[in-house]
């Protein structure tokens, strides 16, 4: 059983090396549990919509996957999910995209390669 108050995170991110790394960044953090990982978009929206929105409490959402690109990958997975909160993960540094991104739904934007995993904590939080 999960603690009360602990974050249940669906990490959608189709590069093994990179999901890894969230994992690792996350893995000492008693108030997120990793409770999920998908490598498309199609397979992270039939997994919220199959809980029913129950099994987590937000998705870090990559914007390069097999299924989807881009702004298109949040406001689809945002359709899917309105309740559930999405905080991108972008290889791209670029401010115009990450206001783009929560015009679509999104609370917040990190970029892959910074820090050493505070923000994204943080960020989740």
């Amino acid at each position: 059983m999960t603690p009360p108050g602990t974050i249940r995170l669906l990490l959608v991110e189709d590069d093994e090396a990179h999901a890894r790394l969230v994992q690792e960044r996350l893995r000492d953090d008693p108030e997120i549990e990793l409770v999920a990982c998908c490598e498309s978009l199609g397979e992270a929206t039939r997994r919220v919509r199959d809980a029913g929105g129950d099994d987590f409490d937000a998705v870090l959402l990559d914007l390069g996957l097999p299924d989807s690109e881009g702004i298109a990958t949040v406001r689809d997975f945002h359709a899917a999910a309105p309740r559930l909160p999405i905080v991108v993960l972008s290889g791209l540094r670029d401010v115009s995209h990450a206001i783009e991104a929560m015009r679509h739904g999104a609370q917040d934007y990190v970029v892959k390669t910074v820090g050493d995993g505070s923000l994204l904590v943080r960020s989740l939080r």
